[in-house]
């Protein structure tokens, strides 16, 4: 999403905001996800003279392109609350402000008791479980993951800490998240 370059325009308490269309990239995932291919997405801010006040942290290394939002600034904090609304209209099975309270508690479980992560893995990870809960509440089934044994075995303990840590997602929006999805979300956060 660039401030200075958007393509689609979004009206949300108020203001305006620009924001990357989605347009080419509902129509792809659409298309794997027919195939049985599960894509993540993850969003991020890039730096440059319009989103300055946006990003938090600093990375040691000059290519790094995009940083994580400084929740902590209210333009941004807005922002990101314009762009969550904004997801709320393409996630179309899932109530955005439901995920709005518990994925916050969720990330900070996962934080806390298996890995630290990246605001950029923690905004990936975050979009990646409301997509997945959009697709389960949907109906739609979730892509199999052909490493999920592998994964389950060498992260047994992390696997069943991520099982207590996702119920209320389960509870909340009444789904039930299986082991293929619980080896994706691992392989987010381990990277693997």
């Amino acid at each position: 999403m660039r401030k200075d370059s958007g393509v689609e325009t979004y009206k949300y308490n108020g203001k305006t905001y620009h924001f990357n269309g989605l347009y080419g990239y509902v129509y792809l995932v659409q298309q794997c996800n027919a195939k049985g291919i599960q894509v993540t997405a993850q969003i991020s801010i890039d730096r440059n003279a319009s989103t300055q006040s946006f990003i938090t942290g600093n990375s040691p290394y000059a290519e790094t392109a995009y940083y994580g939002w400084n929740t902590d600034n209210s333009t941004t904090r807005q922002t990101m609350e314009a762009m969550f609304a904004y997801l709320g209209e393409q996630l179309t099975h899932t109530d955005i402000e439901k995920l709005r309270k518990i994925l916050p508690d969720i990330m900070k479980e996962i934080n806390a008791a298996l890995r630290e992560l990246s605001l950029d893995a923690e905004a990936g990870l975050l979009i990646h479980i409301s997509c997945c809960i959009d697709r389960l509440l949907a109906k739609q089934e979730v892509a199999t993951n052909p490493r999920k044994a592998a994964i389950l075995l060498q992260y047994d303990k992390e696997f069943k800490k991520l099982l207590k840590i996702v119920k209320p997602l389960e509870k909340t929006f009444h789904v039930i998240i299986n082991d293929d999805e619980i080896a994706n979300i691992l392989t987010i956060i381990y990277q693997l």
